[in-house]
């Protein structure tokens, strides 16, 4: 049974149908975790302050410290809560995804740096390990690697990630590519019910 409860059905449109559409809320899929430093460092800034968020993911932020892992409902929740107060909706994705590109080099940096300039496949080689050292319960997956192009899996439950979250993590992707050197690196999505995300990597 969903449960949204009063408190959710006061948030705007995009968290509110967000919630609504997991099988259990804002307590759907705990298994599914990522480094608490991302939200962290938003509620530092005073980023998060006056947002409406549903009782149990104002409970798990107040509950977070340095080097906890948190729900990834909890990081989608706040950062569907920033669009929705502060960026006008779904039509700021753009400008929410820029805002937070920044945060997401941990991933991008250290995999383009395994190879060296230039190297490409070894910063796609390197991004599973990379990807597990801030999220637990998902996975990243090389399926296929050539010398120009590469398949991954991103393995996730269906209906965890909404379009925006995918597409941030879309251009992680590109920001690892060019930081390996890729002149002109490109990255497509395509859902894969009951298994993720495949994405689709060329340079």
């Amino acid at each position: 049974m969903k449960k949204t409860g009063p408190i959710v059905a006061e948030l705007r449109a995009g968290m509110r149908e967000y919630l609504a559409s997991l099988p259990e809320g804002a307590r759907s899929f705990p298994e599914c975790q990522a480094d608490a430093g991302l939200v962290l460092g938003l509620s530092a800034r005073g980023v998060l302050e006056g947002l409406a968020l549903a009782p149990e993911v104002r409970d798990a932020l107040g509950s977070a410290r340095d080097g906890h892992w948190l729900p990834e409902i909890v990081h989608v929740a706040v950062l569907l809560a920033l669009r929705d107060a502060r960026f006008g909706g779904p039509a700021g994705d753009d400008a929410l995804i820029e805002w937070v590109e920044g945060i997401s080099r941990p991933l991008a940096v250290p995999a383009a740096g395994e190879g060296g300039p230039g190297d490409a496949a070894a910063a796609v080689r390197a991004a599973p390990e990379v990807w597990a050292r801030f999220h637990r319960g998902t996975r990243l997956e090389v399926a296929q690697l050539g010398e120009r192009a590469a398949d991954l899996l991103y393995r996730h439950p269906d209906g965890i990630f909404p379009p925006v979250v995918l597409e941030w993590r879309r251009r992680v992707l590109l920001a690892m590519l060019a930081g390996a050197g890729a002149v002109t690196p490109s990255a497509t999505l395509e859902a894969r019910p009951g298994e993720g995300t495949a994405i689709h990597l060329a340079w």
